[in-house]
């Protein structure tokens, strides 16, 4: 086999074990962030978007008024946040008419974005702006093209098909009178703040209603990226999943529960989960395949092979990885069963590898490459 290196890559636009649905969009990304700090969906929000020449775009709608027209707005922070990041070109769409809304002019700037931000709020303000309008539509486009949708709390809600708490007056009644959120997360419904706020026991009464719904509740400071029907969850608290199933993280299994049980189960940071076939994915349930030298290069920049190791030389420490334990999980994060390790490569500007960090007992390590 000549030193090939086996491993486990989790390579979604080439994988076919999972069933599509048919109406889901498999080019872009969805980031829902449950409230609170934000950073790690912003991040990974410019990563995705990559050139700091292309268009974002941030929708404050969601806010009352009183809080997109103030000098510190919606808004302010993430400008100044995409700016120091270097990126250029940010522009704030916002109305409260629907004719606006579908107008030719408004939408223009959609157009050329690569990426849309919807802050926090009160998401029937969303729905009733943008629900089924042009500007509906040309977030559409945006994810068909390979670009990503993102938000926080109100902005993440408003990414499933059914909306929860949509009620304007009352934020706690969780079948309102706004029940139809933007679809991107077909026969999903979201909710956040959940373990903040002690709200995970209430996604139950929308799910008793619509039990083929896939229930997803979002903790703060919590952060989920949904692409080509793969959820991951990002660094941070949990993430709560109401699929109809109880999984067993010790046992790499799950199993059914009756249609009046009040059980959900948590995702942590890392864990992955298929919102179509609605399984959690482990490293026992992906595929292997083949990598090459040139291939690996992408991956870990300097490093060298020797028998059934990768000797991976980062400044003055090496990392010594058995092969057979090391598996890709995203296009430049491993996983080392063995030790249960994870080893993530950052990326510059430019989208070069730059650092890694360690991450051992949820604790990060950072080294910066040479």
């Amino acid at each position: 086999m000549n030193k090939l290196f086996y491993i486990l890559l989790f390579l979604l636009s080439t994988l076919n074990l999972f069933s599509q649905s048919k109406d889901s969009i498999q080019n872009g990304y969805i980031i829902a962030v449950g409230g609170g700090n934000d950073d790690a969906a912003l991040n990974k929000f410019l990563q995705i978007i990559k050139d700091t020449s292309n268009t974002i775009i941030i929708v404050p709608t969601a806010c009352y008024d009183e809080y997109i027209y103030s000098k510190n707005n919606c808004s302010t922070y993430y400008i100044n946040y995409f700016k120091n990041k270097g990126f250029k070109n940010i522009e704030v769409l916002h109305t409260r008419s629907r004719d606006t809304a579908n107008s030719s002019t408004f939408i223009k700037p959609l157009k050329r974005a690569k990426g849309v931000w919807f802050t926090g709020g009160r998401q029937p303000l969303l729905a009733d702006s943008y629900l089924n309008t042009s500007f509906h539509n040309e977030l559409k486009s945006i994810l068909s093209k390979g670009g990503v949708v993102g938000g926080t709390s109100a902005g993440a809600t408003i990414m499933g098909s059914f909306l929860v708490r949509g009620q304007l007056e009352n934020n706690t009644i969780m079948i309102g009178d706004h029940t139809e959120g933007f679809g991107f997360l077909k026969n999903t419904t979201i909710d956040q703040h959940i373990l903040v706020r002690n709200r995970q026991f209430d996604m139950f009464e929308v799910l008793k209603k619509n039990p083929k719904l896939l229930g997803i509740g979002i903790d703060e400071n919590t952060t989920i990226v949904v692409h080509n029907n793969l959820m991951e969850v990002l660094e941070g608290s949990y993430v709560a999943i109401y699929d109809g199933t109880l999984w067993d993280r010790n046992h790499y299994g799950s199993k059914s529960l009756s249609k009046k049980s009040k059980q959900f189960y948590f995702l942590k940071p890392f864990d992955q989960y298929d919102i179509v076939e609605r399984k959690v994915l482990t490293h026992l349930n992906k595929n292997p395949i083949e990598l090459n030298k040139k291939e690996l290069e992408k991956f870990i920049g300097t490093y060298r092979m020797d028998n059934d190791t990768v000797i991976i030389n980062v400044l003055e420490a090496k990392l010594i990885i058995n092969k057979k334990e090391l598996y890709p999980l995203t296009e430049f994060e491993f996983y080392n069963s063995e030790n249960e390790k994870r080893y993530l490569f950052t990326t510059d500007r430019n989208g070069d590898i730059d650092g890694l960090k360690i991450l051992i007992d949820k604790k990060y390590f950072f080294k910066k490459l040479n």
